[in-house]
């Protein structure tokens, strides 16, 4: 069965997504194909039942969904090549589930709030191939119950005013990291071939390392405050900000390994 969306009546069986979701997901799962258009909905998503846009354009993204989506308790579930657009979250839940959560080939814009706001998930996250735009997006409150976050490729987060929270395994690739980050609880993992533009905080008892990267802040902002138990390894790292003596701030211990002052 083909689960094909379009805002227009009598174009396809369904003119709005979830009408197409709830479909897919009683037949057991399926792919959801959402034709160009806006889309004012909040969701309720379900294991097996994935969301892609019916087209997909390289300069710019034709299909749009506006609304706080509510995802499983358990299974898998994607969205791809969309426009996710809110004035608060995208993604909004206080269970502690256990799906994985995949945002692939999309944009995503929070006026004032986190792309993933699931405070106690311990499922994986995955941001790939996808970019933040909007005013204030923490990107990801994950940090309570440790969920596993995956960042490839993308554009993760924006301003200061949403602390972002990290509390499980990470692996960051070849991203900008543009919001204020928090690793917490127990945290572990690596930021490797990125750009980080706002203040990075290492909490509790969490342990990372930064590799290949670039920290630039025009706004002289504190490159790392780090508080942790645990240590924090630079190497081959470049940091250019006018902010002295406080580069670096907090009481855990930094291991310097080629690091460039700018």
């Amino acid at each position: 069965t083909v689960y094909v969306v379009d805002a227009v009546a009598g174009q396809t069986e369904y003119q709005t997504v979830q009408a197409a979701v709830d479909a897919a997901n009683a037949a057991g799962g399926g792919t959801v194909y959402v034709r160009p258009g806006i889309y004012v909905e909040d969701l309720t998503l379900y294991d097996a039942v994935d969301i892609i846009a019916a087209v997909a354009t390289p300069a710019g993204f034709e299909t749009t969904i506006t609304g706080v989506h509510t995802p499983p308790a358990a299974g898998a579930v994607s969205l791809r090549n969309l426009s996710l657009t809110s004035i608060t979250d995208i993604l909004n839940s206080a269970v502690a589930g256990t799906t994985t959560i995949v945002i692939i080939d999309c944009i995503t814009d929070c006026a004032t709030g986190y792309t993933f706001n699931l405070a106690n998930w311990t499922g994986l996250i995955a941001f790939i191939n996808s970019h933040s735009v909007g005013t204030q997006d923490g990107l990801a409150d994950i940090g309570a119950g440790g969920a596993d976050f995956l960042g490839l490729n993308s554009t993760l987060g924006i301003g200061t005013a949403q602390l972002g929270a990290l509390g499980g395994n990470v692996r960051i690739n070849n991203c900008n990291i543009n919001c204020q980050m928090d690793w917490v609880g127990n945290a572990a993992g690596i930021i490797r071939a990125s750009q980080v533009t706002e203040t990075w905080l290492v909490s509790d008892n969490a342990a990372c390392v930064m590799t290949d990267t670039l920290f630039i802040n025009a706004a002289s902002a504190t490159f790392l405050n780090h508080t942790s138990t645990g240590n924090v390894t630079l190497s081959n790292v470049t940091i250019s900000t006018d902010q002295d003596p406080d580069v670096i701030t907090g009481t855990g211990t930094v291991i310097f390994g080629s690091v460039v002052f700018a």
